[in-house]
C-alpha cells in the first residue's frame, strides 16, 4: 500500500475518551483502494508501512493518545466498520493491538455522530458490527448528541481463562496468598489478573510498605500495579508479546482496579524512566476496558458467590460487565473531547 505524504497530511486525529482513556479516532477511508479487501491484508499493509506508522506515532504522542482507533466503513454484510488499534508508545515495527474496550465505544460514538440521518437511525436501532480481529456487536444504550457522549453495550463473547492459578516470579508475590489468572482470549488482549480480597489486604500492607498507610482502594491498586507491572509486563520469558497486568481489590460486586498496559512503552527501561519522572508511569493507564473484562470474569470464576453483574472502578471512570449465560457484555461511556 503506497501512501503519499500529501495523503498523510490530510489525515486528522479526532479526540475521544472512554472511561478516562484517550482514544482518538482516525478515518483512513481515503487510503483504502477496496473496502471489501480482507481486513487482515489491509492490516498487514498498514502495519508494515513505515511512513504511516511514523506519522501515527508522532501524532499520537502529540495528543497523548493511549490508543488510536484507525477505521474505515465497509459494505460487508457481517460488519459495518473495520478498526485497527495503534499504540503511539511502542515501536513502529510492532503489530497493532487486537482490541481496545474503551476505544471501540469511542469509535461507535464517532461513527454515529458522523453518519447520515438514515444510517444513524439504523445504528441506533440495530447496533453496529465492528471488525477488530473478530466481529464485536455494539449496541447504543443512550446517546446525547448535544454533548457528544453516550453509553454503549459491547458484546465481547464467551470467556476462557487459559491458566489458573499462574505462578509469577516477583518479590512482592513471594509467600503471598494470591488469586490470579491469565487470559489471552475473548478480551482480545493478554491480561494477567491479581485479585486482593479484604481478608488478604492486611498481609499486602505488611509485605509492601508503599501501601501501608493508603486507604483508597484505587490508589492501592494503582500503586501495586505500578510496582508489579514494570517487571511482569516486560517479562519476555513468560510473555513474549508482553502482557497487561491488572490488580483488583474486591469489595462485594465492585472491584477497584488498575492496569499496567503492554503497549504504552516499548521497553522496561523507558517505563522505569517514565515512572521516575511521574508518580505513575503512562503504562499505568486511567482505564482498560479489556482489562476490566478479564478481571470481572476471573473474579466470578474464582469467587462464584459474586453476582454476574460486576462493576469495575478505574482511576478514569466506571465500567460494568454483564457476565450472564457465559457471555461478556461491557457497558460503559464515551465522549468526544478536547485535545
Amino acid at each position: 500500500m503506497n501512501i503519499s505524504s500529501s495523503q498523510l497530511n490530510e489525515l486528522t486525529l479526532i479526540p475521544y475518551e472512554g472511561a478516562g482513556n484517550r482514544t482518538p479516532i482516525l478515518d483512513i477511508s481515503s487510503l483504502i483502494d477496496n473496502i471489501n479487501t480482507d481486513p487482515t491484508i489491509i492490516r498487514s499493509q498498514l502495519e508494515s508501512n513505515i511512513p504511516f506508522r511514523t506519522w501515527l506515532a508522532r501524532e499520537g504522542k502529540c495528543v497523548r493518545a493511549d490508543s488510536i482507533m484507525i477505521y474505515y466503513l465497509t459494505s460487508n454484510e457481517d460488519y459495518d466498520a473495520v478498526t485497527f488499534i495503534g499504540e503511539p508508545g511502542v515501536s513502529i515495527n510492532a503489530p497493532f493491538s487486537d482490541m481496545c474496550g474503551n476505544g471501540i465505544r469511542s469509535l461507535v460514538l464517532h461513527i454515529i455522530l458522523s453518519s447520515s440521518d438514515q444510517k444513524r437511525n439504523d445504528f441506533l436501532s440495530e447496533g453496529m458490527g465492528i471488525w477488530a480481529g473478530e466481529v464485536r456487536t455494539v449496541l447504543v444504550s443512550d446517546i446525547n448528541f448535544q454533548e457528544k457522549s453516550g453509553t454503549f453495550r459491547v458484546e465481547m463473547g464467551p470467556f476462557t481463562m487459559l491458566y489458573a492459578p499462574m505462578i509469577i516470579p516477583h518479590p512482592l508475590l513471594k509467600n503471598m496468598r494470591i488469586h490470579s489468572g491469565f487470559n489471552g482470549q475473548t478480551t482480545g488482549e493478554p491480561h494477567v489478573v491479581i485479585l486482593i480480597t479484604d481478608e488478604d489486604l492486611a498481609s499486602w500492607r505488611v509485605k509492601c510498605s508503599a501501601i501501608a498507610r493508603i486507604n483508597d482502594p484505587l490508589e492501592i491498586a494503582r500503586t501495586l500495579v505500578c510496582l508489579l507491572g514494570k517487571d511482569i509486563t516486560f517479562n519476555s520469558e513468560l510473555f513474549p508479546r508482553g502482557v497487561n497486568v491488572n490488580v483488583g481489590l474486591i469489595q462485594g460486586n465492585t472491584i477497584s482496579m488498575s492496569t499496567h498496559e503492554r503497549n504504552i512503552h516499548s521497553s522496561q527501561s523507558t517505563c522505569i524512566a517514565d515512572q521516575q519522572k511521574n508518580t505513575f508511569c503512562r503504562c499505568n493507564t486511567l482505564a482498560c476496558g479489556t482489562g476490566g473484562a478479564a478481571v470481572a470474569n476471573i473474579a466470578l470464576l474464582l469467587f462464584p458467590h459474586m453476582d454476574s453483574m460486576i462493576t469495575t472502578i478505574h482511576p478514569g471512570g466506571t465500567i460494568q460487565y454483564d457476565l450472564r449465560y457465559g457471555y461478556t457484555t461491557m457497558i460503559g461511556n464515551a465522549h468526544q473531547s478536547a485535545i
